[in-house]
């Protein structure tokens, strides 16, 4: 009796067991069923096409603004200030007078000098005929000469320290500033003012280091100027080598060279800094890729190389690639290892990948013409898109 209870009892319990097990069962195939029901979870990129780009390993170095026509421009003689014939910065020309001091008493002492010659060459004259006439001795003859002679070389010299007095601009160019006043007196060697010439190009002096390879005159290189906005200061500016220097500095250890930059619009100021690229090795051909498609961890720097996924239409499949970045250029990573050219790779966006996660373009068909050029801007093109 005992027995044929408890195995009515372990029945139930087994029949409660398995429909219990049954309706989990079905419950867990009903939520997989669900879940399947829902599409594979995508992201969307930016896609681009890697390429080769020209590279030449190169150092950064400032070089200095040379104006071709500088000069400054001193008093010889001291005086007083008679006339000032210019402003700071104005425009002068070649031979124009910049500051007049006062020759009162210069040009006093010329007249007088210059009545000297015209009675010293009227005693000459009269001593010479009565010479031909042996009336006066020779003696006589030579100290009338001698006075002549005499009386032009002091009005010379007067003449001379006029034309000191009165300071003119050498060549043609834009005056700096200045602070003198009229009846300033000035003493000798004073700085009036600088002169710079404007002519269609300016000169560049750099130091390069000497351990690295020398220079060859005319060979170009690139200049950027050194801007407060970021459009001037990305702008490439070709220099060429001029000369160099027949020595190295003992100091810096380095050689200077002299580069031409033109400048049309003189809009290089006479001792500025500007920065230059320095070759330093030959060029060679890297494989180049946007800077927002390399990502860093632990291992290293690595990109997503996308491949076409048949399965979806338009998808791509995410598979990290270790790269090995030699430069930078132009807003492109330049790779040595890693990489060949014509891959289709995740530009911007690639944060958000993971290996083997479906991959769409975020320019989507509806929104195109179908096709999507590469951002390196090449010829290159795809249908990409999320259906």
């Amino acid at each position: 009796m005992n027995i044929r209870r408890w195995g009515i009892t372990l029945f139930l319990c087994l029949a409660i067991f398995a429909g219990l097990s049954a309706f989990k069962v079905l419950e867990i195939k009903q939520a997989i069923a669900f879940g399947e029901s829902f599409p594979e979870h995508s992201e969307n990129v930016e896609i681009a096409i890697s390429k080769t780009l020209q590279y030449t390993p190169s150092i950064k170095a400032l070089g200095t603004i040379v104006a071709p026509q500088t000069l400054e421009i001193r008093n010889e003689l001291p005086g007083n200030i008679a006339n000032i014939n210019f402003k700071s910065g104005d425009h002068v020309q070649a031979g124009q007078i910049l500051i007049q001091l006062d020759t009162n008493e210069e040009t006093a002492q010329l007249n007088a000098a210059q009545a000297r010659v015209v009675l010293a060459k009227s005693i000459h004259r009269r001593t010479l005929n009565l010479h031909k006439n042996n009336s006066v001795s020779d003696e006589a003859l030579d100290t009338a000469k001698a006075e002549l002679a005499a009386q032009q070389a002091e009005t010379k010299i007067l003449e001379n320290i006029i034309r000191k007095k009165n300071i003119r601009a050498p060549f043609s160019g834009i005056a700096g500033l200045h602070h003198f006043e009229v009846g300033q007196v000035l003493l000798d060697n004073t700085l009036i003012t600088t002169l710079v010439g404007q002519q269609n190009y300016v000169w560049v002096d750099i130091s390069v280091p000497q351990f690295y390879p020398a220079l060859e005159t005319g060979s170009q290189i690139q200049a950027s100027s050194l801007a407060n906005t970021p459009e001037e200061n990305h702008a490439s500016i070709p220099a060429v080598i001029l000369a160099r220097n027949t020595v190295i500095d003992i100091n810096s250890r380095s050689r200077q060279y002299r580069a031409r930059i033109n400048s049309e619009d003189n809009a290089f100021t006479a001792n500025a800094t500007i920065e230059l690229q320095v070759p330093i090795n030959a060029a060679r051909q890297l494989v180049a890729v946007p800077v927002t498609a390399i990502q860093h961890d632990q291992l290293g720097q690595y990109v997503y190389t996308l491949v076409k996924d048949d399965k979806q239409l338009g998808g791509f499949r995410a598979q990290r690639q270790q790269i090995t970045v030699t430069a930078h250029q132009d807003g492109f990573a330049l790779l040595s290892e890693g990489l060949t050219p014509d891959m289709q790779i995740a530009a911007a966006g690639a944060f958000k990948l993971h290996p083997g996660i479906l991959v769409y373009s975020n320019v989507r068909p509806s929104q195109s013409t179908g096709s999507q050029e590469s951002l390196l801007g090449g010829n290159e093109s795809f249908d990409a898109g999320q259906p």
